[in-house]
C-alpha cells in the first residue's frame, strides 16, 4: 500500500513538472512573438519619423497667399 502510494505521488510530481515545463514554452514562446512585435513597432516607428522629415523638408518652402478677406480681418483687428 504505501509503495503504490508512493508510486502514485511520484507520477502525480512527473504530471506536475511536465505541465509547469508545458507551461514555461508558451510563455517563452508568447515572449518572443511579444518582443518580435516590439522590433516590428520600433522600425515601423523609424520609418513613418523619417517620412515625416521628408514631408516637413517637402512642404517647409511653400508660402500660402494671403486671401483678401483674412487682410481686411486682421486690419480690422489692429
Amino acid at each position: 500500500m504505501r509503495l503504490t502510494n508512493m508510486d502514485n505521488a511520484v507520477q502525480q510530481q512527473h504530471q506536475g513538472v511536465e505541465e509547469l515545463e508545458q507551461s514555461v514554452n508558451e510563455i517563452y514562446n508568447a515572449l518572443e512573438l511579444s518582443r518580435d512585435a516590439v522590433d516590428n513597432s520600433h522600425s515601423m516607428a523609424e520609418q513613418l519619423s523619417e517620412t515625416a522629415d521628408t514631408m516637413m523638408q517637402a512642404v517647409s518652402g511653400f508660402v500660402l497667399p494671403v486671401s483678401p478677406a483674412f487682410s481686411q480681418r486682421v486690419l480690422s483687428l489692429s
